[in-house]
């Protein structure tokens, strides 16, 4: 991987985000082990916690090269990918298993603005996650904008959505 982009405590693990522009985004967990290695040290051990690199779900969207941002929202873990025109986001099940939250790559919200970048950032404020998205042409119409989520009474983890542009 060329680049780290995050780092988040999660159910007592350490998680990390990563960009490879060739390969693709990976998110991995690291597994700490009390046994030393050959030279006295303790190992360093990160395992993969996607489908495959650039792919968050099996037969999901492909060529993500980018995890730009994780969170820790009301218990779950959450990540922001960036692919061009097609940003998403995931919570975190299990093992290396994911649910995408918006229907559409690229589409935040049902029926709002089409072909997004990437997810910049994410953090858990006062009761909701707010998602910060960007588009990487400077020029576009859309710019920036905050989505929030919040959880819906009685379903623990369905979520619903407002946006607002910047």
């Amino acid at each position: 991987n060329s680049m780290i982009t995050g780092l988040t405590v999660y159910n007592g693990s350490l998680y990390m985000s990563t960009m490879n522009a060739t390969n693709g985004a990976d998110v991995c967990r690291y597994e700490f082990s009390t046994r030393d290695d050959a030279s006295g040290n303790p190992p360093t051990l990160w395992s993969s916690v996607v489908s495959a690199a650039g792919t968050i779900v099996l037969g999901g969207t492909s060529s993500i090269h980018t995890v730009p941002s994780m969170a820790v929202y009301n218990g779950r873990l959450y990540i922001g990918t960036e692919k061009p025109n097609g940003a998403e986001i995931y919570q975190y099940i299990d093992g290396n298993q994911w649910s995408k939250l918006n229907t559409t790559a690229g589409t935040i919200a049902a029926g709002g603005t089409a072909n997004i970048d990437k997810v910049t950032t994410l953090i858990s404020y006062n009761g909701s996650l707010y998602a910060g998205s960007s588009d990487n042409d400077p020029t576009a119409a859309t710019g920036a904008e905050i989505y929030t989520y919040t959880n819906i009474t009685d379903q623990s983890y369905a979520l619903k959505f407002h946006a607002s542009s910047l």
